[in-house]
């Protein structure tokens, strides 16, 4: 089986690490892999330096634009990248890729799928996106043969949002999976309430939201956050933490996510829209509580068992940082069943072979 797998951009984030995850497992099954990118970062370096066999293609027309102009320059170019490669199947991740990859494969002899991270047009984008994306996949779900939703509620949405789509028995939810992380308990050197949020600085995020609440509060001094990422709004938020400098740490982008994690008390997400963050899945074998947005998928990962879902309010967000303070046993609690929901829904195992399974159905050799 050959497969080629289309992002728009190879630097790091949840769906990169999605990509390379699924990369390693297709290789060690003897499969041939292909990779093609519009931007080269962290998942292009990784590929090439643990997988040279994989070809790497870069289409720098393939941004994140949905411009008529650049969606034809770049449709033509994966074209005659597919045309030449051949594959089986051709695997799209991300709005764009997922959108130009649909109309290069039209009348090719090759098998696509769709991967949603995060819907397009989910809500919290803007109504005329929304509007837009939902135009744009009615026109492209005709030329997909099967779509890996990584939440329900993507699912659901497209199921509800596009009419017919439910019909058609296309989608299929995989949720998505991490490597196992133990890391050994270590005792804080400081009295204050650790959280961590990894995220890029950028739409949909908020970290400026969590900056705000702390130092608007009665919780500055008695909470530190240590953010991980960069992005176009880094330098913003650094900017508004003025002189609250103890209260907040900016460690730029890091390999090791779950080695900051560690060190925290609680994993937080804060955010305007969400597919299925991988930053909160990670904080989940780790054993960690974790405070998110209520949006997205953020429900199949975080309830009252394992942390605090909130609502993108200063005053949401800080009564659960008030009764994280005060409730220590809470969390060791939260922590626990953090760890019992990973083993039962989250390990990286069973969404590679589920995703194999998919392969397996396109090109008719899989029978349940």
């Amino acid at each position: 089986m050959k497969i080629v797998y289309v992002i728009t951009k190879g630097t790091w984030g949840g769906a990169q690490s999605h990509v390379f995850s699924l990369i390693k497992d297709q290789v060690t099954r003897g499969n041939v892999v292909e990779l093609v990118v519009g931007e080269c970062g962290r998942l292009v370096d990784d590929v090439r330096q643990n997988f040279p066999q994989v070809k790497v293609y870069q289409v720098a027309t393939l941004t994140n634009s949905l411009r008529p102009d650049k969606v034809l320059i770049t449709v033509g170019k994966l074209r005659k990248i597919l045309k030449r490669s051949k594959p089986d199947i051709v695997h799209l991740h991300s709005t764009v890729a997922g959108t130009v990859g649909r109309i290069a494969s039209i009348g090719l002899n090759v098998k696509v799928l769709f991967t949603v991270h995060g819907s397009s047009f989910t809500p919290g984008v803007g109504k005329n996106r929304e509007r837009f994306a939902k135009m744009v996949e009615r026109a492209l779900v005709p030329f997909t043969d099967k779509i890996i939703f990584v939440s329900r509620f993507d699912r659901d949405l497209w199921n509800t949002q596009l009419r017919g789509f439910q019909k058609k028995n296309k989608g299929i939810v995989i949720h998505n999976g991490v490597e196992d992380q133990q890391w050994p308990s270590e005792t804080h050197a400081t009295d204050k309430l650790e959280l961590c949020m990894a995220a890029r600085f950028a739409t949909p995020k908020n970290q400026e939201l969590l900056i705000n609440t702390i130092k608007n509060s009665a919780l500055s001094g008695r909470v530190h956050v240590t953010f991980l990422g960069e992005g176009e709004f880094l330098e913003k938020c650094k900017q508004l933490v003025g002189s609250a400098t103890a209260s907040f740490s900016f460690m730029g982008a890091v390999k090791d996510v779950a080695q900051y994690y560690q060190h925290a008390d609680i994993v937080v997400l804060i955010s305007n829209f969400e597919g299925l963050p991988i930053s909160l899945i990670e904080a989940l074998p780790l054993g960690k509580p974790i405070i998110a947005s209520n949006v997205g998928g953020i429900p199949e990962i975080v309830s009252a068992a394992n942390g605090f879902r909130v609502d993108n309010s200063q005053e949401s967000i800080g009564r659960c940082l008030e009764e994280a303070i005060n409730k220590p046993g809470l969390l060791a609690k939260m922590g626990e069943n953090s760890r019992r929901l990973y083993e039962q829904d989250f390990k990286i195992q069973g969404m590679l072979d589920k995703t194999n399974n998919v392969y397996r159905d396109l090109m008719g050799e899989y029978r349940k």
